[in-house]
């Protein structure tokens, strides 16, 4: 799949995102958007998953440890055959199989339960050095937002990482800047976290999280890196990218649009896929 056509698929997922968190009435806009561009890349171009075998032994596995950004897992997952999007339409409604953070067996594809943050690091360094013990060809990539690193159990799954030379796990980091209703600078602040993880002895790339041809290149670089070193991707991101009124705006943490809104953005996206 040609760059071009990763980015309409993206941006047509927002458009479902969109709708989905409408017609739910709540869920994390912010997270999704900012998160989409580096998940259809994964999954239209990188990661080693058949959708049609699902619990493959071998398979890379995307542990999404930003669960509260779940619609952007979801909608992926239905966008590349994991199983049908009709299963995602009661999103928000008594008895709807998803709920606002996701859950382990519910559906395929989904590898763990989160949302409480900062567990899925650990979780994947686990899974990661399993498969070096076994001798799998398989890799392991770990999805936390940036607010996420503030939970000091990233950093000891870093650590953990490093000390057993795990080359086949993989930290992305979606990088937009915010957490909650402000700046993770204004929190806690973590930058240079690049610098931060090359002294926890990690190959480490930085990339516009919303340019394919960056990303391509992010993935391609610590691919092609033969050591025992584990790796870490900083997306820099922007929270809620895709729509003018939302993007970088911090109420679009956690809301659902109006109708007027609604219209409004699937308007915004439609001019991006049909350009």
């Amino acid at each position: 799949m040609n760059h071009k056509s990763i980015k309409k698929t993206a941006y047509s997922l927002r458009k479902k995102i969109f709708q989905s968190i409408y017609d739910g009435q709540g869920g994390h806009v912010g997270g999704s958007f900012s998160i989409i561009d580096v998940l259809t890349y994964l999954y239209s171009e990188f990661l080693h998953i058949d959708p049609k075998n699902p619990d493959d032994p071998n398979r890379d596995r995307l542990i999404f440890s930003k669960g509260h950004a779940c619609q952007a897992l979801y909608w992926t997952l239905a966008e590349f055959g994991f199983f049908d999007e009709d299963i995602i339409k009661d999103y928000g409604s008594d008895g709807a199989l998803f709920a606002g953070h996701p859950e382990f067996n519910k559906a395929p594809g989904i590898e763990i339960s989160s949302g409480s943050l900062g567990h899925g690091p650990a979780i994947g360094a686990g899974i990661a050095h399993s498969g070096k013990l076994m001798g799998k060809d398989l890799n392991v990539y770990v999805i936390v937002g940036d607010g996420e690193t503030n939970e000091g159990s990233i950093w000891e799954a870093a650590m953990c990482a490093s000390q057993l030379k795990l080359s086949n796990f993989h930290l992305i980091i979606d990088n937009n800047g915010m957490e909650s209703l402000e700046k993770t600078d204004n929190i806690m602040s973590i930058e240079p976290v690049d610098k931060k993880l090359e002294a926890f002895n990690f190959d480490v790339v930085r990339f516009n999280g919303h340019d394919f041809n960056e990303i391509q290149e992010a993935f391609k670089t610590n691919k092609e890196i033969l050591n025992d070193r584990p790796k870490a991707y900083i997306a820099d991101t922007v929270k809620a990218y895709g729509i003018s009124f939302t993007q970088g705006v911090s109420m679009w943490h956690y809301r659902s649009p109006t109708k007027e809104e609604l219209l409004k953005g699937l308007k915004e996206l439609d001019e991006v896929i049909n350009a």
